[in-house]
């Protein structure tokens, strides 16, 4: 089995998956690197860095006997839309994961709809994992609207949304609701016919 994790940007630490693997009594995975689109940062970049990591060592615990196959790409549509094809039309990949989301407003609507093809072309192929985005439904929009939102490529058809909490206050006071009322779907997304 092979899980291909999309990385966008940030810097992925050998030693340091090591030794999170370590400290929960797993074996590590066996991780390539796939830096067709991309490559793995030399600079620290706290955030993003512990998206990356935190990623390939969820699948690890997830799936142990799995690769799990680091995509690198840079942050801009053309490019993850690269990555995304090239993923569709492989066979040796089993499960693709991106934990990373943009705002689902339409200030770039070719941009938005060439991610929603490609997304959801590889989604209907294969189970394609996304986060829903921070802030659980409030998301990152420009310019709020008081509507649940899920980031993109979370709210296009084809794939698997996986998040949908709101996270209020700070650590350690940290309260959790799961946004679950309603229609359970993203004020963006464009409904089926």
């Amino acid at each position: 089995q092979k899980i291909a994790i999309i990385a966008c940007e940030g810097r992925f630490a050998l030693e340091d998956y090591n030794e999170a693997m370590q400290k929960i009594k797993l074996t590590p995975s066996k991780i390539e690197h796939n830096t067709t689109n991309g490559k793995n940062a030399t600079t620290v970049s706290m955030k993003i860095d512990v998206e990356i990591n935190m990623d390939v060592q969820i699948a690890s615990a997830s799936a142990p006997e799995a690769t799990i196959e680091i995509n690198w790409s840079n942050l801009d549509a053309p490019t993850i839309s690269r990555v995304v094809v090239a993923l569709t039309s492989r066979t040796d990949i089993d499960i693709v994961s991106l934990s990373w989301g943009w705002e689902e407003d339409l200030r770039y609507p070719d941009a938005v709809a060439l991610l929603s093809e490609r997304f959801s072309i590889l989604g209907n192929m294969k189970p394609f994992y996304c986060s829903s985005g921070d802030r659980g439904a409030a998301g990152k929009l420009t310019a709020n609207d008081g509507k649940q939102h899920a980031m993109m490529p979370a709210s296009f058809h084809g794939v698997i949304a996986c998040g949908g909490t709101q996270i209020q206050n700070e650590y350690p006071d940290i309260v959790e609701t799961v946004w679950n009322d309603g229609e359970g779907i993203s004020a963006g997304a464009i409904l089926p016919r």
